[in-house]
C-alpha cells in the first residue's frame, strides 16, 4: 500500500489575491483620480475644451468652420478685419469644434472666445476605463481571497 500525501499542503492559502487586490485597489483610486478629478498639470497637458480667441480687436469676417467640423492643427478658424488676423487650431492631435460663440460681423475683443474645440485625446477615456477594469479585479481577488 502506496502512503498518500496529506491534503494539507494541497490546500495552504496565502495572501497573494488580498495583496492583488490591494494593488489593483490603489490602481483604481489613482485612475478615478486622474480621470475624473485631473490636477490642473495634467488639465493643462490634455484639456477638456480648446478656446480660439484673437490676439486683437476687431470684426469677425469670416469662420471658416461649424460646429461638429473636424479640425486639424495649424487650421485657420476665424478671420477679423483688424490687419487680416487669423485665429488657428494648434493641437497636434486635432480635435471636434463643439461650439460657436460668435457669428460673422460680430465684434470680439482680445482674447474673446469665438470657438470652443474639444480635443481628440483618448488620456480621460483610457483612464476612465483602467478604473473600471481595476475596480472589478480587485473586488473579484477580494472575493477570491474570501473564498479560499
Amino acid at each position: 500500500m502506496s502512503k498518500r500525501k496529506s491534503n494539507k499542503n494541497l490546500n495552504k492559502t496565502t495572501n497573494d489575491y488580498l495583496i492583488m487586490s490591494v494593488i489593483l485597489f490603489l490602481l483604481c483610486i489613482w485612475a478615478i483620480k486622474d480621470a475624473w478629478f485631473p490636477s490642473p498639470t495634467v488639465l493643462k497637458k490634455h484639456p477638456h475644451s480648446i478656446p480660439i480667441t484673437f490676439t486683437s480687436s476687431g470684426y469677425i469676417q469670416e469662420i471658416y468652420i461649424d460646429k461638429g467640423d473636424l479640425v486639424t492643427d495649424e487650421m485657420i478658424i476665424a478671420k477679423i478685419d483688424t490687419n487680416d488676423e487669423v485665429a488657428t487650431f494648434n493641437w497636434k492631435k486635432g480635435g471636434v469644434v463643439s461650439n460657436i460663440h460668435k457669428k460673422k460681423y460680430d465684434y470680439v475683443n482680445i482674447g474673446e472666445k469665438v470657438v470652443s474645440i474639444k480635443p481628440n485625446d483618448t488620456f480621460y477615456h483610457f483612464n476612465q476605463t483602467l478604473a473600471i477594469v481595476s475596480g472589478l479585479g480587485s473586488v473579484i481577488f477580494i472575493l477570491i481571497h474570501i473564498k479560499t
